[in-house]
């Protein structure tokens, strides 16, 4: 079948055609199209070029789109720059082969088998490139360099040794976070230290031990030896930003302290002894028909390899703990455990590493042999001349691409893969000022009419564009993403950060201004009029898709929204696609919270009229003035006309200096004053683990969350996250817009006996004791006297909390008397409710906790649902308010019982002698978790799914327990119990101390058993 090239004449003309209408382009057009389009970029975020908006009628198109391979003639090509990029790729050239086999089976015909393969030829980059690294087929690896393909590259850290650990901190927040890439165990090499003095650490083996991620503080990894290297005198830096060290997860590896070796037949099984987990499953590594080696085992036969190989052993299984090699023909004298040691353990690594997935290549077919790079002396490739034939195939010179042999496409349809990606290295490395002074020169811009040295030093990662782009499309992403401005200085297109640009003073004095100029009569004075972009048109959040270094250079996504999203009457998402720039992903973090901040800052816009001493101000020139109330502006240039008569007219927008987000939105306070919200308030925040006093909160273990402003702050709300593994990992569960009340005890509140008499409607009120409270604050719901009837039904109820977020006990005021602006003492109380009946049986001392439970108005704070949350785990909140993150937020931690859905302890146990056999009887009634008013009779209904009580005896003492039973309804067909009771005989009183009689009090305690917990244990004498 005859092949199809398709880099040919229809292609090439197209090209030209393209760079013959770029080249069209003046410099001023060119500068006038960049820098409208990044100002609109920025101001308004309008460019439907990068928005992932629905299209309208004669919008452009987007920069990109899914990386498909195209094998139409003259799809669009790839031209891409920077150290590391991953680009979709196009067929130029193909030749497909069928093939059939009829395979036999005991002698019969097995059916026809067809195969389809390709010789294929994938343009990689329409420039000169260093590597193809990876080729991505249907986004699954096809062919790549290392099996390591996770990795960190900083110069942004310092190294330190002690006590033969060695600890890498980043200088900075705004540095990569280290917690984001690599976990606690993993093997890591490093590459890339300049080592100063001392032993050399690059090119070994490093055990990660621990690592922090990025809180108010920079975060680090701690690293301990694995490859007997010595640290003490050690004396490195990380680099340069062009030179960056680089930390790179072990991944073609598995290292172990020890192993355990057992033979069967002739093969020989390795596994990890127990204790000694392997940094990697056996099997997520090694493959049947690998080549491997062992190092480090002490046993010399072991490590010198078969006899089919010197120094390897081909593996023929593996699974998740064992990996089985081949061991025909060699024996052994020992091998039944073999160890390693801390600092030097026992690895088993590839002696012969694959560098492409299995069964789609031939074998013998060298990978390298036919890559080209895009040289200026590339020839022929031989697999395109066996079929083109010689003479008849160019070198595509200024082309780089890969040639590949007999594709097995049999797995695809037949076809080739419809989505298929390169990961490619086209440049040592790259500045940002020379990609800028690259994508003007692809479209006829000579570098002598660029100027890039207002431009920071720093590499750039990667980026491409796809298809022909004019000149303006070209630059205004990397613009964008860098915050790069331009202006044309006399025919020299000039870049520089946008923070950098030149400021133009205007004088307005009393006596004399510039605004309002025009030609003949002296104006009045003309202040310039101010205009707002509405709120609607402002972005409420912003995201980005981009492509991730550290996620194999796949595409990620980060956004950054605006907090406090009650204030917004509307929302307002932004999407930029930037899947072909390669960003970390704190850089993308902080450009999505720049571009929101730079949004509403510059929706303030203003235009006046200055005279013709202003006509050397340029676009994004800034510009400066006071006005006659003291007042200083500072705004930024837009757009400049001037007439016929000198006259120069401004439109600019707000500026301010230094408005780039430099340090992650999510982890630091960088973007707290992008929503127009109160200063971000102090919080009181408490969770605590409460009965329920509302209905609602007795169906599902949680917590109740309360918090309040501290004096001197502003409530504005606040948002609560929960984390259920010591903080590793937030989650959003709740928003808290009413505020609470929230105080300490300052005065003993005095031990008194409960309130409610189970089983009787009398409510016995504490008329003794007085409650006095300082409040952070008082709530929204007034603190006055009221009523017995209305306290009853839940007003001004309150929870004493001791420090650890436990309910001592629950109370109500009748009587207030207010001592001060936050002080208060109620009396006349209701003691002991909602199940706290023991609580009160103690004296509560200063500054323990009293959190306001108004249920009468259903203020009483929220309930977080968690679930699952088995007894006694560990839970952390907290409480963002507007304005701050969650990094510097504290963390309020507490141990639950799951309160919420335990059964209340049980008041209600009646003992009944029987004296024909002297038994005893304890009998007992539940309470129910439901809000009922205070002194509600029984029966109650039943909260759990089955009845169910556990009784223990105790001896004469109260201190042993001697006899327990349970009764239960479970498996009886009814979910209550008949008679909840259960009797002790004469034989068991006497056994455990007792005189059987009348008269006679025993020791006993009674817990209900619930679906979630039991009740608290009551232990009593009756």
């Amino acid at each position: 079948m005859t092949g199809i090239l398709y880099v040919g004449a229809a292609t090439a003309q197209a090209a030209t055609t393209a760079t013959t209408a770029v080249a069209a382009a003046t410099t001023a057009v060119l500068r006038f199209a960049a820098n409208v389009a990044l100002q609109y970029a920025i101001a308004t975020l309008a460019q439907s070029l990068l928005a992932r908006t629905p299209k309208r009628d004669g919008a452009a198109d987007t920069l990109i789109g899914l990386p498909v391979a195209n094998t139409d003639s003259g799809p669009p090509r790839v031209w891409a720059m920077g150290r590391r990029v991953r680009v979709p790729i196009q067929v130029m050239w193909q030749e497909k082969k069928v093939r059939e086999t009829t395979p036999r089976v005991k002698g019969k015909s097995a059916g026809s088998v067809r195969h389809v393969s390709f010789d294929v030829a994938f343009m990689l980059n329409d420039r000169y490139t260093q590597q193809l690294t990876q080729l991505v087929v249907n986004d699954s690896l096809l062919t790549w360099k290392s099996l390591n393909l996770i990795e960190f590259r900083t110069s942004a850290m310092t190294v330190t040794e002690s006590s033969g650990q060695v600890t890498l901190t980043m200088d900075s927040t705004q540095d990569p976070d280290p917690n984001l890439v690599f976990d606690v165990g993993n093997l890591l090499e490093i590459g890339g230290l300049a080592v100063l003095s001392g032993p050399d650490p690059n090119g070994r083996y490093w055990e990660v031990v621990d690592v922090t991620g990025h809180t108010s503080s920079p975060g680090s990894i701690v690293l301990e030896p694995r490859s007997g290297q010595t640290t003490t005198g050690l004396n490195v830096t990380a680099g340069n930003p062009f030179a960056p060290a680089v930390l790179t997860r072990v991944d073609d590896a598995v290292v172990s302290d020890s192993f355990l070796f057992a033979g069967v037949s002739f093969v020989l099984d390795i596994r990890a002894s127990s204790g000694n987990p392997p940094n990697h499953p056996f099997n997520e590594v090694f493959r049947p028909g690998d080549l491997i080696r062992v190092r480090d085992s002490g046993t010399a036969e072991l490590e010198a390899g078969s006899t089919q190989g010197p120094g390897w052993w081909r593996v023929v299984g593996a699974g998740a703990d064992f990996v089985r090699i081949d061991i025909t023909g060699t024996s052994f004298s020992s091998v039944s455990l073999l160890s390693g040691t801390a600092a030097v353990p026992m690895k088993i690594e590839f002696w012969s590493q694959p560098t492409r997935a299995e069964g789609y290549l031939p074998p013998a077919f060298v990978l390298e042999e036919h890559y080209y790079p895009g040289s200026e002396t590339q020839g022929e490739d031989p697999i395109i001349v066996g079929h083109e034939g010689s003479g008849n195939v160019g070198g595509f010179r200024g082309t780089a691409y890969q040639v590949l042999d007999d594709f097995d496409a049999t797995n695809f349809g037949g076809t080739m893969p419809p989505l298929t990606e390169a990961v490619i290295d086209p440049d040592a490395s790259l500045t940002w000022a020379q990609g800028l002074a690259l994508v003007c020169e692809r479209h006829n811009l000579p570098q002598s009419n660029v100027d890039t040295a207002g431009v920071d030093d720093v590499p750039l990662h990667g980026f491409y564009l796809r298809g022909p782009t004019t000149g303006d499309q070209a630059l205004q992403q990397l613009l964008l993403v860098k915050q790069i401005a331009t202006q044309d200085r006399n025919g020299v297109l000039s870049f520089f950060q946008i923070d950098n640009a030149d400021v133009v003073q205007i004088q307005n004095g009393a006596l004399f201004t510039d605004f309002g100029a025009r030609v003949g009569e002296k104006p009045s004075v003309e202040e310039p009029s101010w205009g707002e972009v509405t709120e609607e048109e402002l972005p409420t959040s912003v995201g980005i898709r981009f492509q991730d270094p550290d996620s194999g250079y796949g595409e990620n996504y980060e956004h950054w929204g605006i907090r406090h999203p009650s204030a917004q009457s509307q929302e307002n998402r932004q999407e930029l696609d930037m899947r072909n720039v390669v960003m970390t992903r704190r850089d993308a973090r902080n450009l999505a919270a720049t571009i929101a901040r730079r949004a509403r800052i510059n929706g303030r816009r203003v235009p006046f009229t200055l005279p013709k001493t202003y006509l050397h101000v340029l676009e994004n020139d800034l510009m400066t003035w006071t006005d006659d109330l003291g007042n200083t502006h500072l705004v930024r240039v837009v757009r400049r006309d001037v007439g016929t008569n000198w006259l120069v007219r401004i439109e600019a927008v707000v500026e301010r200096a230094n408005i780039s987000v430099k340090g992650s939105p999510v982890q630091s306070a960088a973007g707290s004053g992008l929503a127009t919200i109160v200063p971000a308030a102090e919080l009181q925040a408490i969770a605590i683990d409460s009965p329920p006093v509302l209905d609602d909160w007795s169906l599902t273990p949680g917590i109740h969350v309360a918090a309040c402003a501290k004096p001197g702050s502003t409530w504005a709300g606040c948002t609560i996250y929960l984390s259920q593994d010591e903080g590793q990992n937030w989650v959003f569960v709740e928003t808290l817009q009413v505020e609470h009340a929230i105080g300490a005890l300052s005065a003993t509140l005095a031990a008194a006996a409960p309130s409610e008499n189970f089983g009787d409607a009398l409510l016995t009120w504490d008329t003794a004791s007085s409650a006095t409270v300082e409040f952070d604050s008082v709530g929204t719901v007034p603190l006055v006297s009221s009523t017995e009837a209305i306290v009853a039904q839940g007003w001004q109820w309150f929870a004493v909390v001791d420090e650890l977020g436990q309910v001592l006990e629950v109370f109500g005021a009748r009587d207030v008397v207010q001592n001060s602006a936050t002080n208060y003492t109620f009396t006349h109380l209701l003691r002991g409710l909602r199940g706290t009946w023991q609580g009160c049986a103690a004296d509560h001392p200063t500054g323990l906790r009293v959190v306001g439970l108004q249920v009468l108005f259903a203020v009483a704070g929220k309930l977080v649902d968690v679930p699952g949350i088995a007894p006694s785990a560990s839970l952390q909140f907290k409480f963002v308010p507007p304005g701050k993150d969650l990094a510097t937020t504290p963390t309020v931690s507490i141990t639950t019982r799951r309160r919420n859905v335990e059964p209340f302890p049980l008041r209600d146990v009646r003992k009944t002698y029987d004296s024909g056999d002297s038994s005893v009887t304890f009998a007992v009634t539940h309470w129910s978790r439901k809000n009922l008013p205070p002194g509600s009779i029984g029966a109650y209904p039943l909260d759990e799914p089955y009845e169910a009580y556990r009784f223990t005896l105790y001896d004469v003492t109260g201190t042993r327990q001697v006899y327990r039973k349970t009764k239960s309804a479970q498996n009886t067909g009814s979910p209550t119990l008949r008679e909840p009771s259960v009797s002790f005989t004469s034989a068991e009183q006497i056994a455990a101390g007792y005189t059987p009689g009348p008269s006679e009090t025993y020791w006993i305690d009674v817990e209900q058993i619930g679906q979630y917990a039991n009740s608290p244990s009551i232990l009593q004498e009756l």
